[in-house]
């Protein structure tokens, strides 16, 4: 190979990684050029065809550490990967959406590294999207719940959140929780952890006695004598539809803030 390939295929290859990263540029003009050059270069798809994957890494890694392991992550074939940035303690990479198990190789390359991800989260674009802004967004906030909790690991796609996504985004204080919920408010200052589990797990099944036993390992004689000593204000909540849906919600987001440290 010449030296002139080489410093033009060089120069190619710098030029790609410049407008990658410029992908999740703070500057929404630089953002949208750059995924219109993706697109048209066909490095990128709009649409469904184009996944954007966040690796939460524990705070431990230094930010060379999770420099390198992006990099090494873009190197995995055959299924192409770009480094498109880093964010918070996050590795963010974009590429063609595919069904290779490669969360899962991920993982196996962080810990032959000794590098702990926490979570991993994917978001497509929406096909008219100027931009990925948005799907990094989602993609973050999917990666935050894998890394918060076990039922969304190894790694979550934001459309199987349902709720969750909703609750993740959701500008509720804790301070405000006493408002929004007695009931929830109650079970988090004054119940104990088998009162929150036993409401908790009786609400995911939508009352349904046989199922909420089944999961809590409890005969139903129990569960009764559990629901009818609840505090005055959950046991008000249970018998009310829009307080019962209230205190479900409520719950989950309190789920949400222990995991994020915010109580």
């Amino acid at each position: 190979m010449s030296d002139l390939v080489r410093e033009s295929e060089g120069a190619r290859h710098a030029d790609r990684h410049g407008v990658l990263f410029a992908l999740t540029s703070a500057d929404p003009a630089a953002r949208r050029e750059a995924f219109e050059t993706a697109v048209e270069n066909r490095w990128l798809e709009r649409g469904a065809g184009t996944v954007v994957r966040v690796v939460l890494i524990d705070n431990a890694v230094t930010s060379l550490r999770r420099a390198g392991f992006g990099r090494q992550l873009a190197a995995l074939r055959p299924v192409p990967a770009y480094l498109a940035g880093m964010r918070s303690g996050a590795v963010i990479v974009v590429g063609p959406s595919t069904e290779s198990d490669l969360d899962a190789r991920i993982h196996r390359e962080a810990e032959a590294r000794g590098i702990r991800v926490l979570g991993i989260g994917t978001a497509s674009p929406v096909p008219a999207a100027p931009d990925l802004d948005a799907a990094v967004g989602e993609a973050t906030h999917a990666a935050e719940l894998s890394a918060a909790f076990a039922e969304f690991r190894p790694a979550v796609d934001v459309s199987a959140l349902g709720g969750w996504l909703l609750l993740a985004t959701a500008k509720v204080d804790p301070a405000s929780l006493a408002a929004v919920s007695p009931a929830a408010h109650t079970l988090v200052t004054h119940g104990d952890e088998t009162q929150r589990r036993t409401v908790e797990t009786y609400l995911d099944v939508a009352g349904n006695v046989p199922a909420a036993c089944e999961v809590l390992f409890i005969h139903r004689t129990t569960l009764y004598y559990r629901l009818e000593r609840m505090p005055a204000e959950v046991r008000d909540a249970l018998a009310d539809g829009m307080k019962r849906s209230t205190l479900h919600l409520a719950l989950k987001l309190i789920r949400l803030w222990e995991a994020g440290g915010r109580i």
